[in-house]
C-alpha cells in the first residue's frame, strides 16, 4: 500500500498551505513544497554488497543474548562504553564518543512495516516473510512465510503475541514473541486483512486496499468480528488512543478526511476534509493528547477530537512524511527519496525547520523511535541508532 502511495507521489507538484487550517503559532512561510525527486530505482538485490548476509536460524533457536558490556575504557571507541560508560550503540560502531547507524537485517525482499519490542525488532518483508531480530543485532529468524500472495500492511504487538494480516488464508493470525510459530487464528474470513490496530476494547481491523470497513474484535480473538464502522471510501489511516478510534479516509474523488469515533459508540464524525488530497490523501495520522495530528501534502496539522475548533497548522515538513512518531517532545518522520530522518519540536514556531537526526540511504520505507534507539528500514536493510 505504502509503495503504490510512493509511486504516485512522482507525479504531484508539491502544494501550498492546507485550505482552511489556521496556524499554531505563527504564519506559516509563504512557500511551496519542493517537487517530489525522481523515485529511486528498486532492485531484487542489497544496494550494499559489501554487506554480510545476514544468518538466518530457526525461530525455536534461543538467542544468543546481548554482548557482555565489558570495561568502561576508550570511551572514543568502544560500541558498548560510547563516549560515555553504558551508552551502548547496539549493531553500531562508535566514532569519536560517537554511536553511527548499524544494520540489524538485510534482505533483499526489501524490509517494510514492522514493530519493536525491549528485545526485538518484528517486521515483514516484501517477499511476504515475517521475521525477527534482537534489537543490538544478531540471526533472524523466520516466524512466517505468506509468500508471493503477501501479508496486511502492518504488525502490531498485543500481550505476548505479533498480529499480522494473512492474505493467503484470508484471515488476522498471531505467533509468539518467543519461540516458533504455529500461527493461531485470531481473525477468520477476512479476504484481505490489511491495516490492523490494538486498543484497550480489542483489535481494529480494516479489509482491502480500498477499506470500507473496520471489524472489531472484542479480546484477543474472536470468531465472528463485529462491524465497528461501514461504508467509508479508502481508510488509508487507523489509530486508537484509549476510548477513540481516528482514521483517515481517501476517496476515490480525491477527498481527504480525518473521522474519528469512540469505542462506546461507534457513530463516526469528520473531524477534518479538504477536497485537495494530493494524490494520496494523509499519509502519516497519530494522536497526542486531545488532538490528532497528521501529514497532508508534506504539511504537519493537527484537529482537537472533541472541541469542533478550526485544525491547526504547524509546520511545512517539505517532505511527504509516511510516518509520524511522537518521542521526546518532537515528532519524528522520514524522506523516502533521501533517506533523512529527522525531527520537529513540538511547539515550535510553524515556521521553523526541522532537524536533522540520521543522514541515511534512499528508500526509507518506516520508521520508529523507541526509548532504545531509531529504527528505520532503508535500501534493502533494517537499521538501527542508538540516542545520543
Amino acid at each position: 500500500m505504502r509503495r503504490a502511495a510512493i509511486a504516485t507521489l512522482a507525479v504531484l507538484a508539491g502544494c501550498n498551505a492546507l485550505l482552511g487550517i489556521e496556524p499554531a503559532v505563527h504564519d506559516a512561510p509563504d512557500a511551496r513544497s519542493p517537487e517530489p525527486e525522481p523515485e529511486p530505482e528498486e532492485t531484487g538485490a542489497p544496494s550494499h554488497p559489501d554487506d554480510p548476509p545476514t544468518p538466518l536460524v530457526d525461530a525455536a533457536t534461543p538467542d544468543p543474548g546481548p554482548p557482555e558490556p565489558g570495561l568502561c575504557v576508550d570511551l572514543p571507541n568502544n560500541p558498548r562504553h560510547c563516549g560515555r560508560c553504558d551508552h551502548d550503540c547496539g549493531p553500531g560502531a562508535c566514532k569519536a564518543g560517537v554511536c553511527q547507524p548499524g544494520v540489524l537485517a538485510i534482505d533483499v525482499n526489501t524490509p517494510e512495516a514492522f514493530v519493536v519490542t525491549s528485545s526485538h525488532v518484528y517486521y515483514q518483508t516484501g517477499g511476504g516473510d515475517v521475521q525477527r531480530v534482537p534489537i543490538y543485532g544478531g540471526p533472524v529468524a523466520t516466524l512466517y512465510s505468506a509468500g508471493a500472495a503477501g501479508l496486511g500492511t502492518n504488525l502490531v504487538v498485543r500481550g505476548e503475541h505479533v498480529y499480522f494480516g494473512d492474505h493467503p488464508g484470508k484471515r488476522v493470525v498471531r505467533c509468539p514473541l518467543a519461540g516458533a510459530c504455529t500461527p493461531e487464528v485470531v481473525i477468520p474470513n477476512l479476504p484481505q486483512p490489511n491495516l490492523i490496530a490494538s486498543g484497550d476494547s480489542g483489535l481494529y481491523v480494516t479489509n482491502g486496499v480500498r477499506s470500507t470497513h473496520i471489524y472489531r474484535c472484542d479480546g484477543d480473538t474472536c470468531a465472528s468480528p463485529t462491524v465497528f464502522t461501514a461504508d467509508e471510501d479508502g481508510i488509508n489511516q487507523l489509530v486508537v488512543s484509549g476510548q477513540t478510534l481516528v482514521w483517515a479516509v481517501y476517496m476515490a474523488d480525491g477527498t481527504a478526511m480525518v473521522r474519528t469515533a469512540q469505542t462506546t459508540d461507534p457513530t463516526p464524525r469528520t473531524l477534518f476534509e479538504n477536497m485537495f488530497g494530493g494524490g494520496i490523501g494523509i499519509s502519516a495520522l497519530t494522536v497526542i493528547g486531545p488532538r490528532a495530528y497528521f501529514v497532508l501534502r508534506s504539511e504537519l496539522s493537527s484537529v482537537h477530537l472533541t472541541d469542533g475548533t478550526p485544525p491547526r497548522l504547524h509546520s511545512n515538513l517539505h517532505v511527504m512524511a509516511f510516518q509520524l512518531e511522537p518521542w521526546n517532545g518532537s515528532f519524528w518522520f522520514g524522506n523516502y527519496y533521501t533517506g533523512d530522518v529527522r525531527r520537529w519540536p513540538l511547539g515550535a514556531d510553524a515556521g521553523a525547520p526541522p532537524i536533522l537526526e540520521v543522514d541515511s540511504d534512499p528508500l526509507l520505507h518506516d520508521m520508529r523511535v523507541e526509548s532504545t534507539g531509531i529504527y528505520w528500514t532503508s535500501n534493502k536493510r533494517l537499521m538501527r541508532l542508538a540516542h545520543p
